[in-house]
This record gives structure tokens, C-alpha cells and sequence, in this order.
């Protein structure tokens, strides 16, 4: 392993790498120019690639989602989180969300309704209770 602790190996390279009278020069140069295009080539292929296979499907996403949007109540106690949903599952047992994503939560145990009124109740809604 060499070390140069005043510096002049690291100047002499420099100065052959930047000399263009040096054949040693052009070829640094050619390297570092070749280097540079096969970048930008791969950079630009990448880039299409890409844009070709994340097409969107303007149909898909224009399309409306069938489920309603989904009611969310907040309650202060889990018991009333439990009873609300029950009401709104007409007394069957709801469906408890121990680890959901905005905290644990009851859904209503009912069908999805077939024309969905704005009140109606649906599996999709949620009855918050805090941890």
C-alpha cells in the first residue's frame, strides 16, 4: 500500500489525466466521455420503460366504487362504540377491529344494502372507541 503525505503522486496523476499532449490524457478523457453517454443512455431507457408500463386506465380510473363512503363515529367509551353498532347491525353481534389503522373499532354485522340510502347502516362503517 503506497502513502504520499505531501501530496505529489496525487498532483503528478492529475497532471497526466488533464494533459492533453499525454496519450495516457486521452484516454481518460475517452473513458470519462463513454462513461458519460452509457449514463445518459441507461438514465433514458429507464425513463421510458417506466412511463410505458405505468400506463393509467382512464376508465378504471374514472369508475365509481360501488361501496358507499363509509361513516366513521367516534365514541368515548367502548361499551358505547359495542352498543351503537349493535343497534345499527338491528342486534346481531358487530364485528370487532382490535388493531385497525385509526384505532380499534366495531362494524355493524349487516348486508351490504342493495340501493343505499344515506342513513342506512353498512358493513363498511366504523364505531371508534378509544385504547
Amino acid at each position: 500500500m503506497f502513502f504520499d503525505p505531501s501530496g505529489k503522486m496525487a498532483a503528478e496523476a492529475t497532471l497526466v489525466a488533464t494533459n492533453w499532449w499525454n496519450p495516457i490524457g486521452w484516454i481518460a478523457a475517452t473513458v470519462l466521455v463513454v462513461e458519460v453517454v452509457v449514463l445518459v443512455v441507461v438514465t433514458v431507457e429507464a425513463i421510458e420503460d417506466f412511463n410505458n408500463n405505468h400506463t393509467i386506465n382512464v376508465e378504471q380510473a374514472n369508475a365509481r366504487n360501488p361501496n358507499p363512503p363509509a361513516k366513521r363515529h367516534r365514541n368515548n367509551s367502548k361499551k358505547k362504540a359495542y352498543e351503537r353498532a349493535k343497534r345499527a347491525g338491528k342486534g346481531k353481534e358487530p364485528n370487532h377491529d382490535y388493531d385497525g389503522r385509526y384505532g380499534p373499532h366495531y362494524h355493524p354485522n349487516v348486508e351490504m344494502p342493495k340501493s343505499p340510502t344515506p342513513k342506512a347502516p353498512n358493513p363498511h362503517d366504523h364505531y371508534y372507541y378509544p385504547k
